[in-house]
C-alpha cells in the first residue's frame, strides 16, 4: 500500500485559519513560526503543527503537540554511586 505524510501547520490570516505549509531552512529542518502563504514566508506565531497521512485515496490528520523547552525540563540528576 502506497503511503505518505506531510506536514502543515493551521495559522489564523485575516479572519479565517488555514493550512500553511511551514517554510523549510537551507539545512532542510522546519523554520519555527514561519510558513508559506501565496507562495511568500510570513511570520505566525500562532497556530499548531498537524500531520496530515494519505493511505491510497484515505487521508488522516493529528495535531502534533509542541516539544517542550529544554528551560522547563527539570535537570537529570545523576544517580549515586
Amino acid at each position: 500500500m502506497y503511503r505518505r505524510v506531510s506536514v502543515w501547520k493551521y495559522v489564523r490570516i485575516g479572519k479565517k485559519w488555514r493550512y500553511c505549509k511551514p517554510d523549510v531552512g537551507k539545512n532542510g529542518k522546519i523554520k519555527s513560526d514561519w510558513v508559506i502563504v501565496k507562495g511568500k514566508e510570513e511570520h505566525h506565531e500562532e497556530g499548531n503543527f498537524y500531520l496530515h497521512r494519505y493511505e491510497g485515496d484515505r487521508k488522516f490528520g493529528r495535531r502534533s503537540d509542541p516539544m517542550p523547552r529544554r528551560q522547563s525540563m527539570p535537570p537529570i540528576s545523576n544517580p549515586p554511586i
